[in-house]
């Protein structure tokens, strides 16, 4: 049977515009994946900056933006990556650590802003455990019964989706450490980081340093970490980042000389971090202007925090 002309006329221009629709999705797709590359790595635009306020205003409406494209590209690894570092970063910044400097003066008022802080950090786990998914189809049910088999086929490009769910899980422990289920797996995020440590020791430019100071100070020799464990980072850290990190004193300072009641290291380490030089760094600006306000709040609790 053979079409006549008018019938073979109607199937050209419905595959024409069969394929001028299947053309505009294509294109859809493409641009939504590359502003999806382009939000997931905003770089100096947001380190860089030297005010966390300006910063602090712009990054709900960035992260929102963020989810918007995941809807439309909810494949896109580095979107789930950049989601996951987003909000660890402004649950940190401009939620617990207001909550926390609060908490001085009244625990009460503290005590809903800490929960904002921990509902943000579980959002990040879930993006970065979806990254990690998407990667790595089948990794949580893998890493919960073998982790060390479960990582031993990554590579250096799996370390920053590592790296934040560690941070994510470390961070929602530590804004409700009596919540057992998660605290039983704080041993997780060491797992995630030292496997990402062996991948890249220098990633972040100290961050998986710094991570790891805190976590082996957590969990103590018992769990495997301790101090000397920790000291090996932070040794590491100071000479890859030329003792120009602010915050890496601090880290050292917070994890081991209160509990030591050691207040001139304490304060010496915090003077450290006022005396680096924020303009040397700018790519990372923004985090040492921050490390510094932190710094000038600790010398101001010394009272508080050391028993004389």
């Amino acid at each position: 049977m053979t079409l006549g002309r008018k019938s073979r006329l109607f199937v050209c221009w419905a595959l024409f515009f069969l394929g001028m629709m299947f053309s505009a999705c294509s294109v859809e797709k493409m641009a939504v994946r590359k502003m999806a590359d382009a939000m997931s790595q905003p770089g100096k635009v947001f380190s860089g900056d030297e005010d966390p306020e300006l910063v602090g205003e712009a990054l709900p409406f960035a992260l929102k933006m963020m989810e918007t494209l995941r809807e439309s590209a909810p494949d896109h690894v580095e979107i789930h990556v950049g989601l996951a570092s987003g909000f660890v970063q402004y649950a940190y910044a401009y939620v617990l650590w207001p909550a926390e400097q609060m908490e001085v003066t009244s625990y009460a008022a503290a005590q809903e802003p800490k929960k904002r802080a921990h509902r943000l950090f579980l959002r990040a786990h879930r993006y970065a455990t979806q990254a990690m998914e998407l990667a790595h189809p089948g990794f949580a049910a893998a890493f919960a019964k073998d982790p060390a088999g479960s990582m031993a086929g990554m590579q250096i490009q799996d370390v920053p989706k590592l790296y934040w769910l560690a941070a994510s899980l470390a961070m929602a422990i530590r804004t409700e450490p009596m919540n057992t289920e998660l605290l039983v797996r704080l041993t997780e995020a060491g797992r995630l980081l030292e496997r990402a440590l062996e991948l890249d020791p220098n990633w972040g430019n100290g961050d998986l340093d710094e991570a790891l100071i805190s976590y082996y100070a957590a969990v103590g020799e018992g769990l495997g970490g301790g101090e000397a464990k920790a000291k090996a980072r932070y040794d590491h850290a100071l000479s890859l980042t030329r003792g120009e990190r602010p915050s890496l004193y601090l880290s050292w300072a917070e994890a081991f000389l209160v509990g030591k009641q050691d207040r001139k290291g304490f304060e010496e380490l915090c003077r450290k971090a006022l005396a680096v030089d924020t303009e040397k760094d700018s790519e990372h600006k923004l985090a040492a202007v921050l490390a510094q306000r932190r710094a000038r709040w600790l010398l101001a609790r010394s009272d508080e925090l050391f028993l004389e």
